[in-house]
């Protein structure tokens, strides 16, 4: 890495940041709150156990429900595996434009607010890309058979992969397989959609052991500020029970 501020005791910052993905993003990335504005990024007990299961597993598929933070997680995840990996490329897809900006833009803020010791200088940055000095860098895309880009593709996180249609999830999946490297990780979360997609389907197969992904399972309740009858009696009155078991009750399969 090259930095602007580098000392013995950012040396060894770095170092443990280096070690350890939890510790990078637990002590030195920060997020923005709608209540509080920018807050350091302090995970509760599930999403760092994702960061680890993100970490030990090559392929993970994770079966989310609503303000779970976990799309928060990712972005933190792969700030660190660009910044402290050379010359990797990372795509990110979500279901729409708008979305794809959207997840770009996060990245982003989260690296500017990273401390000065820790960032490696950035040599582009839009709509589309984000890359580094040290020849990382992320490609955002839509779900679809393009969305490498022609790279090798090391990292790959597909938000809300659930709301894409099935044809652009099968395209999307025959596009990148071949794109990925033998130690590449793949990152698929989504909420549940109505209809069942192909989300489902993969999901469900790696619960049985069928495919090669790590399935996690989110439940509401693993959220600490939100884990009570009231959170959830209170968005019933306003979604409805159907609401309520689409955006929250996540750990439910469709009938």
């Amino acid at each position: 890495m090259e930095h602007s501020e580098y000392t013995e005791k950012n040396a060894l910052e770095i170092q443990r940041c280096r070690l350890s993905p939890e510790y990078f993003i637990q002590e030195h990335t920060s997020i923005f709150s709608p209540v509080d504005g920018i807050i350091p990024f302090k995970m509760w007990g599930f999403q760092e156990n994702l960061v680890k299961h993100i970490h030990e597993y090559k392929n993970n598929i994770i079966w989310n429900f609503r303000q779970s933070g976990i799309s928060n997680v990712c972005y933190a995840y792969i700030l660190w595996y660009t910044l402290f990996n050379s010359d990797v490329t990372v795509v990110v897809t979500n279901y729409n434009n708008n979305a794809v900006k959207e997840t770009l833009r996060k990245i982003s803020d989260m690296y500017g607010l990273l401390p000065s010791f820790l960032k490696v200088k950035v040599i582009e940055n839009n709509v589309k890309s984000l890359r580094f000095i040290n020849g990382s860098g992320i490609i955002a895309s839509t779900v679809s058979s393009h969305a490498t880009g022609g790279f090798d593709v090391f990292l790959c996180f597909c938000d809300n992969f659930a709301f894409s249609t099935r044809s652009k999830q099968e395209a999307f999946m025959e596009g990148i397989i071949p794109s990925m490297t033998i130690n590449s990780k793949m990152i698929i979360a989504s909420v549940p959609n109505y209809k069942p997609t192909l989300f489902e389907e993969m999901f469900n197969e790696a619960l049985a052991g069928k495919n090669q992904f790590n399935p996690i399972n989110l439940h509401w309740y693993d959220h600490p500020s939100r884990n009570d009858a009231a959170f959830k009696k209170d968005i019933i009155s306003v979604i409805g029970e159907k609401g309520w078991q689409h955006e929250y009750g996540g750990y439910l399969m469709h009938e």
